[in-house]
């Protein structure tokens, strides 16, 4: 019996089943998206001071395999909801974490930087193509949020 779970075991290692290794085409192709956080907000002048509130979006973002990213969605703090749409670039790296960087469209300079753990996979595509990851977002407005991408799944 130990000579079966040893060439099992010893198969499975040799074959790399276990050996997932991502690129940017991992993150190909379109994801939902749901990130909640907390964001810090001036109160009216004079001299008012920063008071916390919390912040929640929800969209989509589409991934291109090669390094571009495009973001449409909403979001909703301080009790208003406003659409929020950019672009940005990522990058994948073989440990299936990503970092990138989002440029918001009309929000006067807002950038956001984004870290990802690609954590499910399907790996009979080649490359391995992320189903879920987690995220990480923060801003140059001291905002800062957490959530989670799904990709899309056509049934064809």
């Amino acid at each position: 019996m130990n000579k079966i779970i040893l060439f099992f075991a010893t198969l499975l290692f040799s074959t790399g089943a276990f050996a997932i290794e991502c690129n940017n085409v991992s993150l190909k192709g379109r994801f939902s998206y749901e990130v909640s956080g907390v964001n810090l907000f001036p109160l009216p002048p004079p001299n008012g001071p920063l008071v916390t509130r919390s912040t929640h979006v929800v969209g989509k973002v589409e991934f291109d395999g090669k390094g571009n990213a495009t973001f449409n969605g909403f979001g909703s703090a301080a009790g208003s909801t406003a659409q929020k749409t950019g672009t940005g670039l990522y990058a994948v790296n073989p440990d299936c974490t990503a970092t990138g960087t989002m440029n918001w469209d009309g929000s006067g300079g807002e950038t956001s930087e984004y870290w990802i753990i690609l954590d499910q996979m399907d790996d009979r595509l080649k490359p391995n193509r992320a189903y879920h990851a987690n995220v990480v977002v923060t801003d140059n407005n001291l905002h800062s949020a957490s959530g989670s991408l799904t990709r899309f799944v056509s049934k064809k």
